[in-house]
């Protein structure tokens, strides 16, 4: 929604910078510095001025939101020329409000390349359909609230209804160590903590699929330290999985991560960037699982001009009060490079064993994915064809994926 004095106030302050604009270089035309020069060369420094002053304008319409439409001469007013933007007003003290979201639309053909495709047909169906709000306050407090309209899994389901993904508050008096509270994701595993629209590739890998937590409600503290060269997380969490209150026991699960850079050098007259991270987790539970679980993961990812290339290893312990402990493990590499503006490869392989102790247990998932990014990773088309094996008696099979993602 659009707020009417807001958008005045935005008018106002650019009207205001115009008329500065004109006011300096009605001065400068008359400077000292110009009155002994010829009007050819007085013209050309009036023109020079013209044009750095219509560039900071672009540049401050730019910053305040407004947008050149793609029709408008290169001489029309200003005016004319920008659409400016849509403003949220907030209802309560915040001094800055934020709406979007993204839309991701699916269509898949194919048979059943990993478990999470079991009992899927050729279908097509929104997998994420999700509405995000950011507000910001002067005493340094923050709120996020997402809620989701999706099909919220790969095995998607009947009667889709809205949930909560994201809802808390954070603290941001020290930028080495933000308070969070409420429910956001557990900062274990690599692949599981990046954006849901920025992953190169159309689903995570099985193994971190499988071997992390999720969104849980619980509490953190996380900050950047030594020139944000180094960052972590300490986290306790009720343990009990997303949009649940309840705790199972009078314990928590404790989650931490660490990541940071280890080393940036230049290749080719190209910056590379090597970093790291390491995680681990420990819950008693005392629910559908009574026992304690554990789990440790290491990743690596290389940065390189167009070149992305990851690395990441999890496992995951389940100790039962009674029976038998159960070890669950999985890697993955992937490689993703920026051919040219718009065109992106990706290639990963992912390997899943359910449990180390047994045999046929392996699950192996190759990727192969094309990206067309009509405007980065807000406007982007995938497709994805994934090969897998499962345990017999399923063996190989195939997917075709596609997927048109929009951010707004």
């Amino acid at each position: 929604m659009e707020s009417s004095s807001t958008r005045n106030s935005v008018s106002g302050r650019t009207t205001r910078t115009l008329k500065i604009i004109a006011a300096t270089i009605a001065v400068c035309a008359l400077s000292p510095d110009t009155r002994g020069a010829s009007i050819e060369e007085r013209l050309a420094a009036l023109e020079k001025l013209v044009a750095d002053q219509a560039a900071e304008i672009a540049g401050l319409k730019k910053e305040l939101g407004y947008t050149k439409k793609a029709d408008a001469p290169n001489d029309a007013p200003a005016a004319v020329a920008y659409t400016p933007p849509v403003l949220v007003r907030p209802a309560g003290k915040a001094t800055r409000v934020t709406l979007g979201g993204f839309v991701q639309a699916l269509g898949e053909v194919g048979g059943t390349p990993d478990p999470r495709y079991n009992g899927t047909n050729d279908r097509f169906y929104v997998r994420r359909a999700r509405l995000l709000v950011n507000a910001s306050f002067a005493e340094h407090f923050a709120a996020s609230l997402g809620a989701e309209f999706g099909a919220a899994s790969v095995a998607g389901g009947s009667g889709t209804r809205g949930q909560m993904v994201d809802g808390f508050v954070e603290w941001r008096k020290f930028p080495d160590a933000t308070i969070r509270l409420g429910q956001f994701k557990t900062p274990f595993g690599y692949e599981q903590i990046y954006s849901d629209t920025r992953v190169f590739t159309i689903e995570r890998g099985l193994a971190s699929d499988r071997l992390t937590f999720g969104r849980q409600i619980g509490a953190m503290v996380t900050g950047d330290v030594l020139d944000k060269r180094l960052s972590y997380s300490l986290a306790a969490f009720n343990g009990n999985g997303t949009n649940n209150g309840n705790n199972d026991d009078e314990k928590f699960m404790f989650v931490g991560r660490l990541n940071g850079i280890l080393a940036e050098i230049d290749v080719n007259g190209r910056r590379l960037r090597w970093q790291g991270g390491v995680n681990a987790m420990q819950s008693d539970d005392n629910a559908a699982f009574v026992g304690r679980r554990s789990g440790f993961g290491l990743d690596t990812q290389v940065l390189w001009g167009p070149g992305t290339f990851q690395a990441e290893w999890l496992r995951n312990s389940r100790d039962p009060v009674t029976g038998t402990r159960v070890d669950s493990e999985g890697w993955s590499l992937l490689g993703a490079w920026a051919i040219d503006k718009h065109w992106r490869g990706v290639v990963r392989f992912d390997r899943f064993d359910s449990d180390t102790a047994l045999r046929n247990t392996e699950t192996d998932l190759w990727v192969f994915g094309l990206d067309y990014l009509f405007k980065g990773d807000d406007l982007r088309l995938s497709l994805n064809y994934m090969l897998g094996e499962q345990p017999e008696p399923i063996g190989r099979d195939d997917r075709l994926v596609g997927r048109l993602q929009v951010i707004f």
